[in-house]
């Protein structure tokens, strides 16, 4: 799971964090996997593609959940929030 440190510009985790979260992961994970899938000429992966988007997310979910009201990074937590790509989420734990 991605760290969520506590450091000098922190504040509490809220469910609808978590929320915002999943849905930037589900969406760059499905948009990095739809794009690979393209370049190699197929577009027969989509149901799989889905899948896994749902499951990133959901677990991403689960995690996040249990640490609602704990302190967290509000930077690595706003990155996280506007991540494009599945890179970009490495980038946030920097």
């Amino acid at each position: 799971m991605w760290a969520l440190a506590a450091c000098s510009h922190e504040r509490r985790l809220a469910a609808d964090d978590c929320a915002a979260v999943r849905d930037r992961l589900g969406a760059a994970w499905k948009r990095d996997a739809q794009t690979a899938d393209h370049l190699n000429g197929s577009e027969a992966h989509g149901g799989f593609i889905q899948e896994e988007e749902q499951r990133i997310g959901e677990a991403w979910l689960a995690r996040c959940n249990a640490l609602v009201g704990q302190r967290v990074d509000e930077r690595e937590l706003a990155c996280l929030r506007k991540v494009e790509t599945v890179d970009d989420v490495a980038e946030c734990a920097r």
